[in-house]
Parts: C-alpha cells; sequence; structure tokens
C-alpha cells in the first residue's frame, strides 16, 4: 500500500511539473504575439500602414525566379498561420478592409 502511495506521488509530481512547463510555455507564446496583435490593432484602427508598422512585422522579404516566374516569400516576425496566394499570371492583389 505504501508503494503504492508513493508510485502515485512520483506520477503526480511529474503531471505538476509538466502543467507547470505547459503553463509558462503558453505563456512565453502570448508574450511574443501581444506585440503583433497590438500592431494589427493601431493598422486596423488607423487603416494605413506605417513604414515602421512594416518593419515591426516582416522579418525578411525573399524574392526568388525559377523557370522565368518570380517568387516572394514574406516572412513574419510572429508565429502565424501559413497562407499561401499563388498567381498563374500578373495579377494585383488589392487588399480592403
Amino acid at each position: 500500500m505504501l508503494e503504492k502511495c508513493e508510485s502515485d506521488i512520483q506520477i503526480l509530481s511529474k503531471q505538476i511539473v509538466e502543467l507547470e512547463d505547459m503553463d509558462n510555455t503558453i505563456k512565453k507564446r502570448k508574450a511574443e504575439i501581444s506585440n503583433s496583435i497590438e500592431i494589427f490593432n493601431k493598422i486596423i484602427d488607423e487603416g494605413t500602414i506605417s513604414d515602421s508598422d512594416l518593419r515591426m512585422l516582416i522579418d525578411k522579404i525573399e524574392i526568388s525566379e525559377k523557370d522565368s516566374k518570380f517568387g516572394i516569400n514574406i516572412i513574419l516576425n510572429g508565429k502565424f498561420k501559413e497562407h499561401t496566394l499563388n498567381f498563374d499570371e500578373v495579377q494585383i492583389l488589392n487588399l480592403v478592409s
């Protein structure tokens, strides 16, 4: 009986540590995206995006060419869901709010 209780205590102690680690990870990720959310809210409120906003949101822009076709890869400063736009011909993308 005592061995069972000690085993249960070890299992529960391990679960507590795992939950605390998960909580710390969630808090860290929330802090990481908080700044980006504030920038997006400012952009939406003002209806425009400034050069400084772009610099804070975008980490890198990569332009490539393959088989006479150009590719643009925009890498954001944050962990966002991936989104891809593919165009077969020259097209203009208009973003309207």
